[in-house]
């Protein structure tokens, strides 16, 4: 049997995408936040857009029952706040999942957030 799937690719930094492409979604959703520069990858207009993109999807959060997000590289997150570079602090990744209801965990240096 042939299984066909529904897939759109979009070219552009996920700040760009996730603010069109978020209010077309409801339901169940899984993000991985994986748009942080490292050596030898694309950088964007920052280093690390997970501010940007966290807030994108504060604003659709009510849209979703269940909500997963990933968060890959923890390793590169400081622990408290750094004007160094865009990275926010692991402080700043905590508090937001608090502040959303959110369950927290990091695992395999990836921070996931998720409601039960």
């Amino acid at each position: 049997k042939l299984l066909k799937f529904n897939v759109q690719l979009y070219n552009d930094i996920s700040e760009n995408v996730l603010p069109q492409l978020l209010q077309k979604l409801n339901g169940s959703i899984n993000f991985w936040l994986d748009g942080h520069y490292s050596t030898g990858t694309f950088k964007g207009d920052k280093e690390c857009p997970i501010q940007e993109e966290l807030n994108i999807i504060s604003k659709n959060i009510e849209r979703f029952d269940n909500i997963i997000i990933f968060i890959d590289d923890v390793r590169c997150f400081p622990i408290s706040s750094s004007i160094v570079s865009d990275y926010p602090s692991l402080d700043y990744l905590v508090n937001w999942a608090r502040k959303h209801s959110l369950c927290w965990a990091i695992e395999q240096d990836i921070f996931i957030m998720k409601n039960l």
